[in-house]
C-alpha cells in the first residue's frame, strides 16, 4: 500500500507533507514511522500490506485520506482485474474531474475559493486575498 500511497501523490501533484492513512473497513492503514498510535490508535504499517491483499476482489473499496487538516478523502475502488499481460503502463487511472488542488490550500472549502479567485482575479484587490492567490501561483 506504501507504493499507492505514492502513486497518489504523484497523481495529485502533492509533495507528501502530510500524514495519510487507508481504511479498509475497520482496518487503519498509514506509515508506522510518523504515526503516534496512543494518541490515534492502532495502525497496520503500511509497508507491511500489499495493494493486492487489499483488492481482492472487484468492488473492493478503501479510503485513502491524506492531510488530516485539509482532509482530503479518495474513494478507490477495484473495477475490474485482468489476468491478461498488458501493453499499457500500470497503474491505470480510469476517471477523475477537474484539476488537482494544490498542497495545503485549506482543503476543499480553500480550493473552492481559489477556484473562484482564478475565475474572477478583479475580486483579489478587494477581498484582500492576494496573499492566497500569490501562494499557489508562485
Amino acid at each position: 500500500m506504501n507504493v499507492l500511497h505514492h502513486i497518489i501523490q504523484v497523481v495529485m501533484g502533492w509533495k507528501n507533507y502530510h500524514l495519510y492513512q487507508f481504511e479498509v473497513g475497520e482496518l487503519v492503514i498509514a506509515d508506522k514511522r510518523v504515526w503516534d498510535e496512543e494518541e490515534m490508535g492502532p495502525i497496520t504499517d503500511v509497508k507491511e500490506v500489499s495493494v493486492g491483499e487489499v483488492f481482492t476482489k472487484v468492488g473492493t473499496t478503501v479510503v485513502y485520506e491524506y492531510d488530516f487538516g485539509d482532509g482530503w478523502m479518495h474513494h478507490l475502488e477495484l473495477v475490474d482485474r485482468s489476468i491478461h499481460p498488458t501493453q499499457e503502463v500500470l497503474p491505470l487511472v480510469v476517471a477523475g474531474e477537474n484539476a488537482c488542488p494544490p498542497e495545503d490550500c485549506g482543503g476543499i472549502h480553500g480550493y473552492k475559493e481559489l477556484l473562484e479567485i482564478l475565475k474572477n482575479p478583479k475580486s483579489l484587490t478587494k477581498d484582500g486575498k492576494q496573499d492566497v492567490f500569490n501562494q499557489f501561483t508562485s
